[in-house]
């Protein structure tokens, strides 16, 4: 089985080369400890402008980037339904956004494990190409028949996590997880970014280029705010019209 591409965090933590080599390769880094045992409580009490994702990001992606968007994943115990293999690149490249220059971090709130449906990818799938991805019960997934063929030349990565751990992955790289039949949740915050040089193309229900003003690693610990929601806004899938309108050109595409 192939060794994980995984580091710790560390106050002087630092990209480097061989971190950028492996995300190249392989299309995914997992960091540990990215957030102690306070921070996470703070997230799962009530983040996106953290200096920690976006040095990472910066490097990474090769310049400079923005925040895209966010968003809780909060599959609890006894789920059945699993979320099947696709590409983040399958939904955004129908957003106008014309490179895969784009990632995200996926950020464990609860332990991660094969029990409870952790991460699973495919290592070094970044490099196989946009898949053509289509509608399946209710979600935009990668075409069966070629997932099929990359599951038996890329390596099947169990990304098992602490709460705290972070996995940075390429918009490319194919990933999925299990049902949750277990009685244990497994919650994650998922940040997107995305390189100001590629700017959507149109206007959509993720966010067009806007610079990040950075803040320190501290910032979360400091932040009392936790739950007032005044000024947030929130979109509803079935609502939203730039979402009916991308499954409306998957379906066209597959008639």
């Amino acid at each position: 089985m192939e060794k994980l591409a995984e580091y710790n965090f560390t106050d002087n933590f630092e990209t480097t080369d061989q971190m950028v080599q492996d995300f190249k390769d392989k299309g995914y880094l997992l960091v540990r400890n990215l957030f102690d045992k306070d921070e996470v409580e703070k997230f799962i009490k009530a983040m996106t402008d953290s200096d920690a994702f976006y040095k990472n990001a910066y490097v990474l992606l090769g310049g400079e980037v923005y925040h895209y968007h966010s968003k809780y994943m909060l599959k609890d115990a006894k789920i059945t339904a699993p979320h099947y293999w696709h590409q983040d690149y399958g939904y955004w490249y129908n957003c106008g956004n014309l490179y895969p220059d784009m990632m995200t971090v996926w950020v464990a709130l609860d332990k991660c494990t094969k029990e409870n449906s952790c991460l699973e990818i495919l290592s070094g799938s970044n490099n196989c190409g946009r898949i053509e991805h289509h509608p399946h019960d209710g979600q935009i997934v990668a075409q069966k028949s070629r997932v099929d063929v990359i599951r038996e030349k890329c390596p099947h990565i169990y990304a098992e996590m602490n709460p705290g751990d972070a996995l940075f992955f390429h918009c490319n790289t194919l990933h999925h997880s299990s049902a949750n039949r277990s009685n244990l949740r497994r919650w994650a915050y998922i940040m997107c970014y995305n390189k100001a040089t590629n700017n959507p193309t149109f206007a959509h229900h993720h966010a067009q280029y806007t610079p990040i003003e950075k803040v320190p690693n501290s910032a979360i610990k400091e932040c009392t705010n936790l739950t007032d929601l005044s000024g947030k806004e929130f979109i509803h899938p079935s609502q939203n019209a730039s979402i009916a309108e991308l499954f409306a050109k998957y379906s066209a595409n597959t008639t």
